[in-house]
């Protein structure tokens, strides 16, 4: 329950900390605090469960966070009004505006990737994009497929991070591959591996 004032605070101290990847994750829904951390991300991620309704829950909030950037690049200070002399130049202004609206705003800014959990099989990337129902959603980069694997029930069901509980299970796997993607390059540019990783963050 932040105030917008106290949203924009804390995305403001996130930025600051003294880390490389910082990584928000967002409860369910569609509310303005979801967006606007949404929004403020250097990459963003939708999560949804490889099924219908959960792709379609994916769909609706992609396109309200594509709403809310147009809605933040609309609110600019006025120009000042041009005069026009005649209709004939006032048609080919709007013409041109309309156009350069249309180009500047296809995909409205907003392309985030997805990441599909309870994937049927091992592990692995289903496909290397994911159409989303609703109009004009279009297709989503899938980062990753998340298996369906029992060891997450257990996982939740004695509070234990899944690595730690069964680290040679297929979902463990697929975490793992994961990380090695989204961590930081060491400085010598090899990349880190997921080994050690906090629980808090799986």
């Amino acid at each position: 329950a932040l105030a917008p004032e106290e949203v924009q605070g804390l995305i403001e101290d996130i930025a600051l900390l003294d880390a490389d990847v910082a990584i928000i994750d967002l409860a369910a829904g569609f509310g303005p605090q979801q967006l606007e951390f949404f929004l403020c991300g250097d990459e963003q991620w939708v999560v949804a469960r490889a099924e219908e309704r959960s792709l379609a829950d994916a769909g609706r909030f992609v396109k309200r966070a594509r709403l809310r950037r147009v809605a933040r690049g609309s609110a600019q200070a006025p120009r000042k009004p041009k005069i026009y002399s005649s209709l004939d130049a006032l048609v080919r202004d709007m013409t041109v505006a309309r156009r350069e609206e249309v180009f500047s705003q296809r995909g409205w800014g907003v392309e985030p990737e997805l990441l599909l959990t309870s994937c049927p099989g091992e592990v692995g990337t289903p496909a290397e994009t994911q159409t989303l129902p609703g109009d004009g959603v279009g297709a989503l980069t899938v980062v990753a497929g998340l298996p369906d694997d029992a060891a997450i029930e257990r996982s939740i069901a004695e509070l234990r991070p899944v690595l730690d509980l069964a680290p040679t299970s297929a979902i463990a796997r697929a975490v793992e591959e994961l990380a090695i993607r989204v961590m930081p390059a060491l400085p010598t540019g090899e990349p880190t591996t997921p080994v050690g990783l906090e629980p808090s963050l799986v």
